[in-house]
């Protein structure tokens, strides 16, 4: 799931190159979804109006508006029913395909839970926005057209029984099929488009919403048999996907797969046609409907299937049980080795086994059976198995039967008539269950019987299906789309586990996944090939094209591309969960290894929480969103906090003094593809149907007093394997200081400063001069520090930012620090001559030149906290000597007229920062401004009033450029310049800094770092560049002093020491209002705009502590050359993760949320 954008449908990115773009369905809410009226007009050219579904589970939930106590007995009492959740369009099969699950949560409508509990809220999850109750083939033609031209994400549910949840989606639009139940027979079919002459033959087509216990009955009675599926209570659809998955049976050996007995099949294409697919007509799209997967290729409207005279049949039973583990061990062994003897024989069934039992039911045509060999081959396996010591048979019976349809009723449909195992209890309707399926190969079988006996003797619990061989075997592997190992195989091993739906927490969900796909590599290690059934999906299948499709694959993909040019019609073919997408490029070794988190059997039980309490200096804090004491339904709920709250809302330093509050509130915040999970006091919070939702905001807060409190909470969470992070004032553009279900170090309230004179580095040579100096603890923030060094004659570079709330000590010195000083004295780290900190060891160790030097090389710059928590940075400072500053304000009235002052603009600019001025030139929309900085007064450069005044003469006589404001003065020094600009602003000139202040607000930001040859060489370009953005604060920052300090010196960014500006692009959205979909196009705004400017410099180079949520290989943007260098002591110091941050270094492989990580 990787270091790009947290909103899931971005994850994608993770392996594209820099032009990578997300496209997006179109989802109810954004702005592209059709109107109301447009709805209306849709609505009525249907046979019915739109259904819009809650969740079954609503009606059990108070707080629910379709809160009902009789309909929540009468839901509880049918949710396990399988035909009763084919009748209704809310309810998947499997519930988990119901239900959202990301990485803290599982959002879900559970009505076996607490429902009183007002928190407890029933999620809409994938249960779709609309849908369409099909009664005609226009309903779907109307439809899919609708939504095709709409972009609307479309599915398709028949009956709902689905591994992979295809049949769900959220905030989709459903054609539910199941009301199309036609059924026709002919004793005289020919397909259409079939030569004159063709002879034709019993057949019997359906409508899609057909299930096979009807099905087969009608056939029955007719005297005849058909190839179909096999499932307790008959309710899986004989017309969607069973059929467009290639449909294995038990009556496979005889006949063929299902897609073997498809004669004709009608759909609507992704284009809304309505056609015919057969051998002589659309023979492309009928090799594709023939196992492709549905409903890729189209929505069926009908299939004809072949029938068969029904003969009578022969049953086998066998249970045997196993007292020890060497008598399994040889039950197992026989069972493979008789394998393909048994199949040959003419016997087909299925062999379930979980814990000491082993079960048979197979099945032979006619009675006795017609191949002579049938009786006497079972009878030596059984003869065999009899003496195997540890091996008891309790019950060995065969039986003859009228037919088929007499077996299925007795064993699947009316189960008290039964023999051996009960099939019922397969059904797992209305629980939440994760399948694997693996092709075994007769080869595997015959070549290879004690290793894969040894691996089936791994697997606590299976449903393998003798469905292979005989004429499955006889058709050629491209004859159609079904996946080629079909006709190679003799079983089809199926393994499903479920687990509590109202108990457990998405790494349990998790983890029985990897569970199940560990148990299937275990038997593909062995059969060495891929091969699986795409009706039995699994969740975390390795390359899922050569699983369910092999080599058929490329051709299936063309016609596919030629059919659904728009991917109309795309299904979910990976996990659901998105800690899980990283496995999309991974190895079949892939491995997925998490955090624990609260909830979690691995998390510290609360004893333990106490006992680790006990150890620091305040107990932990438990906080909520700051909103959260506005909402009614919450627990902390207070209208005189709320009205205090809503009042500091934006105040960047009261943000700060919270554990609870980011500066951009996007990262308090979860949001996914459908959903944005926030606590936002400013919407409807008398709604009960809104939650003050958790989000990002952690499960602990540790308030550090000491740094003991530090060292004793990065062990417990080590030895926990505990999310870790450390908030100091949370001014951050990843929300790395921010994350779900975390233990906090909040640093904020360690605020010592303490001054030097002659400050020499721990381990300096003796007679090492000293230098004057301030080591401040990491809650110090730079308006403080500011006052405090200039009160002293000093001068120290730092950050600046609106009411000097950025951090001193914290992420600001670990990604850098550039500065409005950093031209005249260097960037942040090249003045910093010593840091403290607490490894993720635990230890604590001090960090300069002679002690440590590659833990200090790496923090100057390689992101925090990555190499570890900062409890002191020592930064040197110097006199303080009086300063020039310059405004400008220009508007631009014509677009030629700006074009003209941006072209000036950058031919100046190298020449301007040789001539002694920094600052900042932020433009938006027609102005442009000034607010620059020269060291003196007169500036001590000769040159810099002469060429500032140039560039003044230059601009005022353009057409279409007005000044509006030049202003040149004198500061006493920087720290007036700077209160009179920054801290307090109604004494600023030009443009008003406060109100790039975004606290509060959620934001989305970029940087790119202008190299001095862009300026130099393309001067043009980069101008045409410029121009594009709308709005963007650059910093002049760069040249002079930085320039001269090696690029590898230390960690922070080489590009920095080649740049002159850097250009940082930010923008907001309606927090109340905005989508997922609206958020994901801000961010990608942000991006395309700095990739415009990408694109002029040819470099990557970008500011971490600017950090871009989209950016594009973040290891180059970041640290350039040094990432290997900083990634290999990151390795060695933080061998176990734990102060892995979203983008930083060593975070490859993890998702967004640093909850799980791919190996």
């Amino acid at each position: 799931m990787l270091g790009f954008s947290y909103i899931a449908l971005a994850l994608a990115l993770a392996s594209s190159s820099i032009e990578a773009k997300i496209t997006c369905k179109c989802l109810p809410g954004s702005p592209c979804f059709p109107s109301p009226p447009v709805i209306k007009s849709f609505e009525k050219t249907l046979s019915e109006p739109l259904i819009h579904p809650r969740p079954m589970g609503s009606v059990c939930f108070p707080n629910d508006p379709t809160f009902n106590p009789t309909a929540c007995a009468e839901v509880k009492a049918k949710w396990h029913n399988g035909a009763f959740r084919t009748s209704v369009p809310e309810a998947a099969q499997f519930i988990n395909w119901e239900t959202m699950i990301n990485s803290t949560a599982v959002d879900q409508c559970d009505p076996f839970g607490d429902v009183t509990d007002p928190t407890n809220t029933c999620f809409q999850g994938r249960v779709p926005w609309g849908v369409v109750k099909v009664k005609t083939i226009s309903d779907i033609q109307k439809t899919v057209r609708f939504a095709s031209r709409h972009n609307l994400k479309l599915i398709v549910k028949n009956t709902g029984h689905e591994n992979l949840g295809r049949s769900f989606g959220q905030q989709s639009i459903m054609l539910w099929t199941h009301n199309m139940q036609e059924i026709k027979f002919s004793n005289r079919f020919v397909p259409k488009g079939a030569p004159r002459g063709t002879t034709g033959v019993t057949a019997v087509t359906i409508e899609p919403g057909v299930q096979w216990g009807r099905l087969y009955k009608e056939v029955a009675d007719r005297g005849q048999l058909i190839v179909g599926g096999i499932g307790a209570g008959g309710s899986v659809g004989a017309g969607g996907g069973w059929p467009m998955g290639g449909g294995h049976s038990v009556l496979s050996p005889f006949y063929g797969l299902g897609v073997d007995n498809i004669l004709e099949e009608t759909v609507v294409l992704p284009s809304g046609e309505h056609v015919t697919a057969n051998r002589y007509t659309n023979p492309d799209l009928f090799w594709a409907l023939r196992g492709g997967g549905g409903p890729s290729f189209g929505i069926l409207t009908s299939v004809t299937y072949k029938t068969h005279p029904a003969p009578p049949v022969t049953a086998a039973f066998l249970v045997a049980n196993t007292t020890t583990e060497e008598g399994r061990a040889e039950l197992f062994k026989e069972w493979v080795k008789i394998h393909p003897t048994l199949v040959d024989s003419g016997w087909a069934g299925f062999w379930p086994y979980s814990g000491t039992q082993f079960f048979l039911t197979l099945m032979a045509m006619g009675n006795p059976p017609t191949n002579p060999k049938a009786n006497s081959t079972l009878q030596g396996f059984y003869d065999k198995i009899a003496t195997i010591p540890g091996v008891e048979i309790d019950l060995e019976v065969t039986r003859p039967y009228t037919g088929f349809q007499q077996w299925y009723d007795e064993n699947f449909i009316n189960s008290q008539h039964g023999i051996g195992f009960n099939y019922t209890i397969g059904d797992f309707s209305g629980v939440p269950a994760a399948v694997a399926s693996v092709l075994i190969p007769r080869d595997t079988f015959e070549n290879d019987p004690e290793e894969l006996a040894n691996a089936l003797l791994e697997l606590d619990d299976a449903r393998p299906f003798l469905v292979g061989g005989g004429v499955v075997s006889k058709v050629a592997p491209d004859a159609m789309a079904v996946n080629p190992a079909f006709r190679g195989m003799l079983s089809d091993i199926t393994i499903a586990l479920s687990w509590n739906v109202t108990t457990a927490t998405p790494q349990e969900v998790l983890s029985v996944e990897q569970t199940v796909t560990e148990w299937a590599d275990g038997i593909r290690a062995v059969t060495k090939s891929p091969g699986a059934y795409v009706n039995e999906a699994e969740i975390l299948v390795p390359k899922f094209q050569d699983a369910y499709w092999g080599s058929n694959y490329p051709r299936l993909r063309a016609i596919k591309q030629k059919i659904d040019p728009k991917d109309l019609l795309i299904m979910l073919g990976l996990s659901y969960i998105a800690l899980a997408l990283a496995l999309a490029t991974s190895s079949i070794e892939a491995k997925i290894t998490c955090k624990c988190l609260p909830g979690s059997p691995c998390f510290p039980s609360p004893p333990v929480i106490k006992s680790f309490e006990k150890t620091l200096s305040e107990p932990l804090i438990h906080p909520r969103p700051m909103g959260s004491v506005c909402f009614p339904n919450d627990p902390t709920f207070n209208p005189t906090s709320c009205a205090e709250v809503k009042s500091k809302w934006h105040n960047g330093a009261f943000r700060t003094s919270v554990p609870e509050a980011a500066q951009f509130i996007n990262w308090e915040t979860m949001i996914n593809s459908t959903a944005v999970d926030q606590c936002d006091p400013f919407g409807d919070v008398t709604d009960p149907t809104n939650t003050c939702f958790q989000g990002r905001v952690p499960w602990g807060v540790v308030k550090v007093k000491t740094i003991s409190d530090i060292q004793k909470t990065v062990r417990f969470a080590s030895r926990h394997n505990l999310k870790l992070i450390v908030k100091n004032t949370g001014h951050e553009n990843l929300g790395r200081s921010f994350g779900q279900q975390s233990i906090m170090l909040w640093t904020h309230n360690m605020q010592e400063i303490k001054f030097s004179n002659r400050f020499v580095p721990k381990g300096a040579p003796r007679g090492t001069t000293g230098v004057t100096a301030v080591t401040i603890e990491p809650g110090v923030q730079w308006g403080r520090l500011y006052k405090e060094v200039a009160d002293r004659g000093q001068l120290i570079v730092g950050g600046i930012g609106a009411g000097g709330s950025v951090g001193a000590g914290g992420g600001w010195p670990m990604g850098g620090g550039h500065s409005v000083l950093s031209p005249f004295y260097g960037l942040g780290v090249d003045n910093i001559l010593e840091e403290t900190v607490v490894l993720p060891s635990g230890e604590h160790v001090t960090a300069n030149r002679y002690t440590n030097p590659d833990l200090f090389w790496a923090l100057r710059g390689g992101g925090g906290p990555s190499f570890g928590i900062l409890t002191s940075v020592t930064y040197k400072t110097h006199p303080a000597p009086p300063v020039t500053a310059a405004f400008l304000v220009a508007n631009t009235t014509t677009e030629e007229g700006r074009a003209e002052l941006f072209k000036e603009w950058v031919k100046i600019h190298p020449t301007l920062v040789d001539s002694g001025w920094a600052g900042f030139w932020p433009y938006s929309g027609t102005q442009f401004f000034l607010t620059l900085m020269a060291m003196g007064n007169p500036p001590t450069n000769p040159k810099a009033n002469a060429t500032l005044q140039g560039f003044y003469d230059k601009i005022a006589t353009m057409p279409g450029v007005e000044i509006d404001l030049e202003v040149t003065r004198p500061y006493t020094g920087f720290q007036q310049w700077y209160d009179e600009n920054f801290i307090n602003s109604q004494h600023g000139i030009g443009f008003n800094y406060t109100i790039g202040d975004f606290s509060g607000v959620p934001a989305a930001v970029a940087s790119v770092l202008i190299p001095r040859d862009t300026f130099e060489n393309d001067p043009e370009e980069l101008a045409n560049a410029l121009l594009q953005l709308d709005d963007a604060r650059p910093f002049l920052v760069g040249g002079g002093v930085v320039s001269k300090v090696a690029p590898d010196a230390m960690a922070v960014n080489p590009a920095f020491r080649g740049m002159l500006s850097d250009i940082t692009i930010a923008l907001s959205w309606n927090v109340t209002t905005a989508t997922p979909q609206e958020v994901l196009s801000v961010e990608q705004t942000v991006t395309e705009w700095a990739d415009g400017i990408r694109a002029v410099t040819k470099s990557p180079g970008a500011y971490v502590n600017e950090a871009e949520i989209l950016v594009p290989k973040f290891q180059d943007a970041y640290w350039g050359s040094n990432y290997p260098r900083l990634r290999a002591i990151k390795q060695k110091i933080d061998p176990k993760d734990l102060l892995i941050v979203r983008q930083g270094v060593n975070s490859e492989g993890w998702d967004d949320e640093i909850m799980c990580k791919t190996t």
